[in-house]
């Protein structure tokens, strides 16, 4: 674990226990073993502290659909998964959420920018899991079934946060996807309607921000490793006017089980790559 991911962890432990005000920069710092130096080389300050622990749960949750998403399960199976890989992972990160909320902060405009950013990304990346699921049933109607689709996970995230109590997530993840099939089969009158089911690359994921997290993710690697070897060929052909296909995907079967690098995987599956 890099110095950065433990202050984060650490630091959403902390703030979970103590709540974020009284817990200070120094507090943190203890408790992670590290100088207050370390710590600002990594942060400006405690808000922005915050602001990457969001960032970290946001590339954990994507990271972790992603191995969903390029397992060999059936798109069902893959909804299914999806649905309770999010409930477990609120699960994990509900102490920190519910604090979060109990203090009533209020967002920033970085986070509130924070959390726009991602809910597009996850949008973009669960309506092709969608369409994979139901196909030409959701001709025109792909948004709405979205929307419906978030609806009911956060209507039950709301009562899981409310009311705590040991849950099955298995049981809800059925619940939910035998729901939304009914809906999906059902419903005539969307009232959102989109064009096609064929999806559009992300214009949020650019070749700028996949170079990004690449030059961040050689840093990790020794240069003569397989996987640096991989990061840079990648890197250079990202640079082509018109990169190839086939030598990204080459690459991506490289580095598919790497666990650190699910998050650049999800990127370069769902990237608009020129």
């Amino acid at each position: 674990m890099s110095k950065k991911s433990l202050i984060i962890e650490q630091a959403a432990l902390l703030f979970a226990e103590q709540a974020i005000e009284t817990t200070s920069i120094e507090h943190i710092t203890k408790q992670c073993g590290i100088s207050k130096g370390a710590f600002y080389l990594h942060f400006k300050s405690k808000d922005d502290l915050i602001l990457q622990i969001f960032d970290h749960f946001f590339k954990d949750i994507t990271a972790r659909f992603t191995v969903i998403e390029t397992s060999a399960s059936s798109p069902k199976q893959k909804l299914h998964a999806y649905v309770v890989t999010f409930f477990v992972m609120l699960e994990e990160k509900l102490p920190f959420i519910s604090m979060y909320i109990r203090q009533q902060r209020t967002p920033n405009e970085a986070l509130f920018d924070l959390f726009t950013y991602y809910n597009k990304l996850i949008d973009h990346a669960t309506k092709q899991l969608l369409v994979a699921v139901y196909g030409q049933q959701l001709e025109g109607r792909t948004l709405d079934t979205l929307v419906t689709f978030k609806g009911l996970m956060r209507g039950y995230s709301e009562h899981i946060l409310w009311h705590r109590t040991a849950y099955d997530y298995n049981k809800l993840a059925t619940t939910i996807v035998e729901r939304l099939s009914l809906i999906v089969a059902q419903s005539a009158t969307p009232f959102l309607q989109d064009d096609a089911l064929t999806l559009a690359p992300c214009e949020e994921i650019t070749v700028e921000v996949i170079s990004e997290e690449i030059t961040l993710q050689l840093k990790n690697y020794p240069p003569q490793s397989l996987i640096y070897e991989t990061l840079s060929i990648l890197q250079q052909e990202l640079q082509q006017a018109k990169p190839r296909k086939a030598i990204i995907h080459g690459m991506l079967a490289t580095i598919q089980t790497e666990h650190d690098l699910q998050w650049l995987i999800f990127l370069l599956n769902n990237g608009k790559l020129h």
